[in-house]
């Protein structure tokens, strides 16, 4: 067993241990390729799992009133359903849909840019 350094309150720790004895803070652990580590809890896990078993943090795209969105969902609700939107509000009058347009852009926008960057972790804060 080796002793590192905590990087909150520069202890001595021993490289097993969970957690910093002194302040209480999680310790990293080594992960292989295939895995991947929780940022709130640092349980380790498969690189493709959705939820950490530890804590229930989910791995999403976009994170809307307590739900968290994948792929499929961000695609549906934050891509095309704006569109949908915007282009029937274009249909009642040119002020309505230019109004409507910009308002659509910005989920559009957020959506595709967590599209292009990859899914984040999200930490639930209410129990379903």
């Amino acid at each position: 067993m080796a002793l590192v350094k905590c990087k909150d309150c520069d202890n001595q720790v021993s490289d097993s241990a969970a957690s910093c004895p002194k302040c209480g803070a999680p310790m990293p652990r080594v992960i292989r390729d295939d895995q991947e580590q929780c940022p709130f809890c640092r349980e380790v896990m498969n690189l493709g799992a959705t939820h950490c078993p530890n804590c229930h943090a989910q791995k999403g795209y976009i994170h809307n009133r307590g739900r968290i969105y994948g792929r499929m969902e961000t695609i549906w609700y934050g891509i095309t359903m704006p569109i949908i939107l915007a282009v029937v509000a274009s249909m009642m009058g040119p002020v309505v849909g230019a109004i409507v347009w910009l308002l659509c852009a910005i989920p559009i926008v957020v959506s595709v840019y967590r599209l292009l960057t990859g899914a984040v972790w999200f930490q639930k804060t209410s129990v379903y």
